[in-house]
């Protein structure tokens, strides 16, 4: 009988390398895939059954040539001993279904170290994985036909013994997962790294001269409140003596503070200086709170500005094709100024209009802080003109940004411009020569210095520069000009000429050496008519002794307001200060999204309004990103996740291979 057995064994031998795939596979999908179905029941009784046939199989008197009858008692223990051996792999996945059947029955506690249940999940995963290693290195060792012959005996002891080692390593990893998802411990360390002040942020609060308050309302209970509470006294400490007033309350316990706070509730941070408040929105739950508790430091350094810096308005000029126009901006939404207003509102200034509409040709309200000409194309109407002049001579602040394609007459794209003497014109040429600066409207390229975008010569117009000459408005970028670099997109150029008595004017960033004038607009330098240079892509003037003219209409009262008056230079009139850029793209939508340009404007604005601070930059977790991935560094991804494992069982494979060549130790008896 157990000859008819073996016999049949040896004909179905194919078969018995899939029983235990299908079998497990079977058993999942009753159990846990299809568990809701009237047949899953079915999928898992043959799930079953597949693993005690594949066990009674293993069993069965190993393959071979008979033994000789003297010696047949000790063959026979020898057999058993095999047959043992090489069904150990079919008995622990039979004894991995037997322990998740089990553990099903058991009833769900929620003790720690007596939850039974959980015990048995682990039991059952690591009796899978141990039964799945030992299974692929037996049928290796034997040749995957099926059941092994006695022949095969040393080598199966090897497989078994290597199949163990790497299950081993296996379960230890899977026990660990399970032990520490078991204990009450919380170590994230991809998330809430910016849950700590940055160092902007401190310095912003170290510049307090008045009290500020900071109430954070969350119950006592709530998993966000550790998160706040440790960010506020950390920033707590570097504020100035009694200048930074935190605590945390619950907004239910506490309605009066939360009435006087204007809160709706909790998970949220107010500040309070005096009558201004300002509100962080974070959330009460972590699953709310998570997406802003990443970008938490540079949030609170947004708000903070509000009530610790004064408000300052910025104007920008509409009617004259200016980028910040609606219009202008739905040609390509990279290019417009979107971003950078959003820049200015997080400095704590109040963005509006200012044309036709708004009286731009009779006066300048009084609360304008800054005036703003964003790349007009159309020119200004002399009633205009004069109302900016009117205003610089009474101190005013200008920001100007030219734009070489526009201010040649083309929306998109200059036209090519025959070589001759360097234009000066624009729409505000007569305005900027009195304050010493002129603007040439052919478009600049480097074919040395310059970013990649488009991959073509095109990429010859969008320069990056980090020269930058002494002034107050780059002193910050001149410290890490190392670093990284400025960029512009379609630049012209500005220089010098005489200025009026009084004004001092100063180029304060130049282009690249080997910069030339692309007249024709072919993005190659060519030699005979073009010539490479480093012209200045931005300059600054200030007059501070005299105005340039008497009696011009400047400052208009805005309703309700009165006029403010600024501080007097020597001569007892007020200075005036004018930035201008050769670039409206510096500004963009496309390259602020570059640290060094939104420094440079923040720096400039700085300068232009008289805020003598040191500009900051909060920390966020979108700069500090964990970016190596298989996305973008695939190979340091995947190497150690699937190379080094498949390294190993390659090495393994060979090995094993080797031992069954002829005259390998695989062969000894």
């Amino acid at each position: 009988m157990a000859g008819i057995a073996a016999n049949l064994s040896v004909r179905a031998a194919f078969l018995r390398p899939w029983l235990a795939p299908l079998g497990w596979a079977l058993l999942l999908m009753g159990e846990r895939i299809l568990s809701g179905w009237p047949f899953a029941p079915v999928l898992s009784g043959l799930g079953v059954l597949a693993l005690l046939a594949l066990a009674g199989w293993s069993l069965l008197p190993a393959a071979g040539p008979e033994p000789m009858p003297e010696k047949a008692g000790a063959a026979s223990g020898k057999s058993a001993r095999f047959s043992i051996l090489s069904a150990l792999p079919s008995l622990i996945l039979l004894l991995a279904a037997a322990i998740y059947f089990l553990g099903r029955a058991l009833p769900e506690t929620t003790a720690w170290l007596v939850d039974w249940r959980a015990l048995a999940r682990w039991g059952w995963v690591l009796c899978l994985l141990q039964g799945a290693v030992l299974f692929v290195f037996v049928e290796s060792a034997g040749g995957g036909r099926g059941r092994p012959a006695r022949q095969s005996a040393p080598r199966i002891r090897r497989a078994l013994a290597a199949g163990n080692g790497f299950g081993l390593l296996l379960l230890l990893l899977v026990t660990l997962n399970f032990v520490f998802n078991r204990l009450p411990w919380e170590w994230n360390l991809s998330y809430f790294k910016m849950t700590r002040p940055s160092l902007a942020t401190q310095e912003l609060i170290s510049g307090l001269e008045e009290p500020v308050e900071a109430v954070a309302f969350f119950a006592a209970d709530s998993p966000v409140s550790p998160f706040i509470n440790s960010y506020f006294q950390s920033l707590a400490k570097a504020a100035p003596a009694n200048r930074l007033v935190f605590r945390s309350v619950d907004a239910h316990l506490n309605p009066a503070l939360a009435e006087s706070f204007k809160a709706r509730g909790n998970g949220r941070v107010i500040f309070k200086k005096g009558a201004l408040t300002s509100n962080v929105n974070v959330g009460e739950t972590m699953e709310r709170a998570r997406r802003n508790l990443i970008k938490l430091d540079e949030t609170v350094f947004s708000r903070l500005q509000t009530v610790a810096i004064e408000r300052l308005t910025a104007y920008f000029t509409v009617g004259h094709g200016e980028r910040n126009e609606k219009g202008q901006q739905s040609l390509d939404p990279t290019r417009g100024l979107n971003a950078f207003q959003t820049l200015l509102r997080t400095r704590n200034f109040q963005v509006k209009t200012l044309g036709l509409a708004e009286m731009l040709g009779s006066g300048i309200p009084a609360d304008a802080s800054v005036v703003v000409i964003a790349g007009p194309s159309l020119p200004f109407q002399p009633a205009e003109v004069e109302t900016l002049r009117g205003y610089l001579d009474r101190g005013g602040r200008l920001l100007v940004f030219l734009e070489p394609s526009r201010a040649a007459g083309s929306a998109t794209k200059a036209p090519p411009v025959a070589p001759g003497p360097e234009e000066t014109s624009g729409p505000l040429a007569g305005l900027l020569a009195q304050y010493g600066i002129a603007f040439d409207p052919v478009v600049r390229g480097n074919d040395r210095f310059f970013f990649r975008r488009s991959n073509t010569k095109a990429d010859h117009a969008l320069l990056g520069t980090n020269r930058y000459r002494p002034h107050p408005s780059v002193s910050q970028l001149r410290t890490r000009k190392k670093q990284s670099a400025l960029l512009f997109l379609d630049a012209g150029a500005l220089r010098k000429v005489k200025a009026a008595p009084g004004v001092a004017v100063k180029a304060t960033i130049l282009s690249m050496p080997g910069t030339w004038g692309d007249r024709n607009r072919n993005f190659t330098f060519d030699p005979g008519s073009e010539k490479r240079e480093s012209p200045a892509l931005a300059m600054a003037a200030e007059r501070k002794e005299q105005p340039l003219a008497q009696g011009k209409p400047g400052l208009k009262a805005a309703p309700g307001k009165t006029r403010k008056t600024r501080k007097t230079g020597k001569s007892g009139k007020p200075p005036a200060r004018i930035f201008v850029f050769a670039d409206v793209d510096v500004g963009s939508n496309f390259l602020l999204r570059f640290r060094d340009n939104r420094m440079v404007l923040t720096q400039v604005m700085a300068w232009l309004t008289g805020r003598n601070r040191k500009e900051v930059y909060p920390a966020s977790e979108k700069d500090v990103r964990m970016l190596h991935a298989k996305g973008d560094d695939w190979l340091w991804f995947y190497l150690p996740v699937v190379g080094i494992p498949l390294l190993v069982l390659g090495f393994g494979t060979w090995r094993i291979r080797r031992l069954r060549q002829p005259g390998g130790a695989a062969d000894e008896a």
